[in-house]
Order: C-alpha cells, then sequence, then structure tokens
C-alpha cells in the first residue's frame, strides 16, 4: 500500500486532516502507534517515517512550509535487523524438487544444509 492510501485511511479513522505543518512528534506517535495497532511491522512503520520525512525535506526546499519538527530526534525512522533467509535459483529449484518428494520439511531442510 502506497504511503498515500496509509496516510489517508489514518486521516479518516481519526477523523483529521494532515498538513505539512502539522506534521510533528504528535502526529508521528498517533500515526506509529495507529500503524502498530493494526500489526504492521516495525520495518513497514520505519520506511512510512522515511517517507514522509523525505516529503516534508521536498516540500522545504520547495518553500511550501518552514516545518521541522522531522528533523527533531525523537522523529525517527524505527528499524530493526531481520532474520530473512534467502535462496538462490539453484537452491529454490532444489527445494521445489524436494517438496514434490516423498521428504518431510526436516530432511529438505538438512539436505539443504
Amino acid at each position: 500500500m502506497a504511503l498515500k492510501n496509509h496516510l489517508e485511511e489514518f486521516e479518516k479513522k481519526h477523523s483529521l486532516k494532515i498538513y505539512f505543518d502539522s506534521i510533528g512528534k504528535d502526529l508521528y506517535i498517533r500515526f506509529t502507534d495507529y500503524k502498530k495497532a493494526k500489526t504492521y511491522k516495525t520495518n513497514n512503520i520505519g520506511s512510512n517515517i522515511k517517507r514522509i520525512k523525505r516529503l516534508i525535506n521536498e516540500a522545504n526546499q520547495d518553500n511550501l512550509t518552514t516545518n521541522r519538527d522531522h528533523e527533531k530526534r525523537d522523529f525517527k525512522a524505527i528499524k530493526e535487523d531481520t532474520d530473512s533467509i534467502f535462496l538462490n535459483e539453484s537452491e529454490s529449484e532444489h527445494y521445489m524438487k524436494l517438496r514434490s518428494s516423498s521428504l518431510d520439511i526436516g530432511e529438505s531442510v538438512t539436505f539443504l544444509c
């Protein structure tokens, strides 16, 4: 979902309108709490905050706002390390062949290691 859609959904839920000058600590807390309540992952929320900060920076450069609250220390794009495992193409093909055979998942994982 695009940032615009996230913000419109948030505005609708909270019966408010977001303007460049209204983006600050209060909005940051409310928006991140809202996203957490909807069970979005930390990195997704952080990505949205990063995009908001970039948007406000561009608005400042274009003289559309003078708001600088997004530059404060507590208005940060949160993130956490992930333990995602990626397979290359040959490992993926091999895994798919194993899935179609009679091996159970434990044997498949052992075989890949």
